[in-house]
């Protein structure tokens, strides 16, 4: 997009993505998964459009701001992800619920490469590009959506959104 096969560059984008999630995790390790899930959604809008812009003008240092907030937005949406997991979970099943949601992280980052490269079949790369970031906005928008539906649903219940184990259940229920 931008005209150059600088190795540097390259590298110094992913740095930045790397570098930024870390420090997203750290800056926010002390707020509520809802409080992280929250700003990561917001962060990563802001990370897309800026993607859109960066490629649609092809402007270098857009690109650079659009990587360091995409970064935190990952870091920020890792760590709210585990901390609900823990939190809607019981012991018994913690192990299960962190690997089903690491699945779907994973399959959600790398689903999005394998639709990008069957894309650049069709059309151009910016094209691709921008119906990317578009679809992760559309996507944020909706997990938007989601997270203020779990945490209103949390706040008029009252409850902790447990999960019950079921084997406690069983064996709760043959000694009643």
């Amino acid at each position: 997009t931008l005209g150059t096969t600088s190795a540097t560059a390259a590298g110094l984008l992913v740095f930045l993505v790397f570098a930024s999630a870390v420090s997203g995790q750290l800056l926010f390790a002390r707020a509520s998964w809802t409080a992280q899930g929250g700003t990561a959604l917001a962060v990563g809008a802001i990370a897309a459009a800026a993607f859109v812009v960066g490629v649609a003008t092809s402007t270098a240092w857009v690109l650079f701001v659009s990587a360091s907030f995409s970064g935190a937005a990952q870091g920020l949406a890792q760590i709210a992800g585990l901390s609900m997991v823990r939190s809607v979970t019981n012991l018994a099943r913690l192990r299960g619920g962190y690997a089903l949601f690491n699945a779907a992280s994973y399959l959600g980052g790398g689903g999005s490469v394998l639709v990008a490269g069957g894309l650049l079949t069709f059309t151009a790369m910016g094209t691709t590009m921008v119906i990317l970031a578009v679809s992760v906005g559309v996507l944020t928008a909706m997990s938007a959506v989601m997270l203020a539906t779990l945490v209103r649903t949390r706040d008029q219940s009252g409850t902790s959104m447990s999960i019950p184990d079921a084997r406690a259940e069983h064996s709760t229920s043959r000694t009643s």
